[in-house]
């Protein structure tokens, strides 16, 4: 019997010339590799985070990241997986957990985990603020090294820290993130068995600030700052290329004062790609062309947001969910909610997920993102990223001088050509592939992917004239308005203030959408993926995991959505 969702047209691909998966270097579980047949047996997801693709350093840095889980998994036991696996088609990426191979192993991990999770969560401020230490040192020691004047010997030193900084940092993660999620879902366990809504769960940990948001306030006062200084009229009916070129050809000493405040804000906030752990983006500092699209976008709302009131409003919700629930519990239960609450709020996995993401998600990529480049500029490479187009192993080879660059260059014209055309047949590509499975229960696919029972049912019911499907409740509140279909975040200045955001998924560069927009609908994601957390903050209703969105629904189809049940209606279509 074949699957649901055959694998078959996605065997056999082709991938990038002269590369074979999986790659070189230390495999804890399963590396990133080509689909084969036996995988149909398991659940596939596509990758919402790399909505561009994975270019070749990408395909280097995204390994990291699967160490990463795998690490944690091993570190900590939580059953019934082994973290998570990817398998590569052209450049796209879909992902699935790693199932334990016997039931014996399963119930060992489960024995053992409250007792590794348990001292993690009491340790938890102290842990985080050691490794946020390191961290923050370690982003300082590569973001200042100046490497335009680094010859290849100095260059493979640097190359060579980066790596191991980078591995390390994936590693720290899911140190940090796996205990936290397993608390939670300890939580959420005692909150159903105490009757209280789902819904409701996901309110408790709301409205304690982060770098992130942080980073949207001052992308607002820009705006604000640019409207004040009477120049928004030079962000309107351009794309945000071209005016920045604009900005920077201009002499008008507004401008000018205004590229400077432009400059500090990069300083503090820019170093940060609009993808997670993508190299093969170029980081806010290097091309600052996604926030001048922000900025144009809050200019066209015409006012500015209410950072203090959004942030009043979950407050306010948080307290008073707490309230509600303590009024219809007994004295027994009280004692055992707020036991459990207490526990989640000394180790908040809501506030965590947005707080880390500035420092490390967006950010510890880079450094191997300018070795790519500064090495593409001492070969003499044809284009200023050519080195992105490069695997681990092949760039540590040019630089250590084990390979003739000239050796690869025309295999790199052949990557980028090959890339340009994969890329373009994202928007093609199915949300799901292989055979949805009970289970699911690793605490990473249901809570930040949103893989579980009601997913799978959706996915494998649904036809093409679906108009009412249902999925994950992630924030409350019910809204009706025109959708827009956004795939990664380049069209995230297209938005108009009021529409309905419709999507794989989210990852923090998403974020100040979330001021812009009225509901959001998410292919992927559970109550603690970053689009429930976000929409929970600014007060927008959201609904995830859904896994057909992107499918059903087109630009301009009025949507319903009711963040309240999970449920999401096409009432007309465009």
């Amino acid at each position: 019997m074949s699957a649901p969702f055959p694998i078959d047209p996605y065997l056999d691909q082709p991938f990038y010339p002269g590369a074979t998966l999986p790659l070189p270097g230390p495999i804890l579980e399963e590396g990133i590799e080509l689909f084969r047949k036996e995988d149909e047996s398991r659940f596939w997801m596509i990758e919402g985070h790399w909505s561009r693709g994975f270019k070749p350093l990408t395909i280097s840095t995204a390994g990291d990241v699967l160490w990463g889980t795998q690490y944690g998994a091993a570190m900590y036991q939580l059953p019934p997986t082994k973290g998570q696996a990817a398998r590569m088609t052209g450049v796209h990426c879909y992902m699935s957990d790693i199932p334990c191979c016997s039931g014996w192993e399963i119930e060992h991990r489960a024995a053992a985990v409250e007792g590794l999770v348990g001292p993690a969560i009491m340790n938890f401020p102290t842990l985080w603020e050691t490794r946020l230490g390191q961290l923050q040192a370690g982003l300082a020691h590569f973001e200042s090294a100046d490497l335009s004047v680094m010859g290849m010997a100095e260059l493979g030193t640097y190359l060579t820290e980066a790596w191991t900084f980078h591995r390390w940092a994936w590693e720290m993660h899911f140190e940090i993130m796996d205990p936290l999620i397993g608390n939670y879902m300890a939580f959420k366990g005692l909150c159903a068995e105490l009757g209280v809504a789902e819904a409701d769960v996901s309110r408790l940990l709301q409205g304690r600030p982060t770098m992130i948001m942080e980073t949207d306030r001052q992308l607002w006062a820009l705006a604000a700052a640019a409207r004040d200084a009477g120049i928004a009229a030079l962000f309107d009916g351009r794309s945000p290329t071209d005016t920045l070129a604009a900005l920077r050809a201009s002499d008008d000493a507004a401008v000018t004062a205004w590229l400077a405040e432009l400059g500090e804000f990069l300083q503090r906030y820019g170093w940060r790609t609009e993808g997670m752990c993508d190299p093969g983006l170029a980081p806010w500092v290097e091309d600052p062309t996604p926030v001048i699209g922000l900025v144009a976008g809050f200019l066209r709302a015409g006012g500015d947001h209410d950072f203090d009131a959004a942030a009043g409003a979950a407050t306010g919700q948080r307290d008073e969910t707490v309230a509600r629930i303590h009024g219809q519990l007994d004295d027994e239960g009280v004692a055992k909610f707020d036991a459990g609450l207490a526990a989640c709020e000394h180790a908040n996995f809501a506030w965590w997920q947005e707080e880390h993401n500035f420092y490390l998600d967006l950010r510890v990529h880079i450094p191997l993102r300018r070795a790519a480049i500064r090495l593409s500029e001492l070969v003499g490479a044809d284009h200023f990223d050519d080195g992105t187009y490069l695997f681990r192993h092949e760039i540590d080879d040019v630089v250590h001088g084990r390979v003739d660059y000239e050796s690869l260059r025309s295999m790199v014209a052949a990557r980028r050509t090959f890339y340009a055309e994969g890329l373009a047949k994202r928007a093609d590509m199915p949300a799901v592939l292989g055979t949805p499975v009970e289970g699911g229960d690793d605490p990473v696919i249901k809570e930040i992917f949103g893989i579980d029972a009601r997913m799978l049912q959706t996915v494998s019911e649904v036809t093409d004239d679906t108009t009412e499907f249902a999925g994950v409740p992630a924030s409350a509140g019910r809204v009706t308005g025109p959708a827009r279909v956004i795939i990664n975040s380049d069209g995230l200045w297209e938005l108009e203030d009021g529409e309905i955001l419709v999507c794989v998924f989210t990852s923090p560069n998403w974020t100040p959408a979330f001021a812009q927009i009225a509901g959001c609908v998410a292919d992927s994601g559970g109550t603690l993926s970053h689009t429930a957390i976000v929409a929970r903050e600014y007060g927008v209703p959201a609904v995830v995991g859904v896994g057909v969105a992107t499918r059903l629904i087109r630009t301009g189809d009025v949507v319903e959505i009711d963040g309240d049940t999970g449920t999401v209606r096409i009432v007309s279509r465009a």
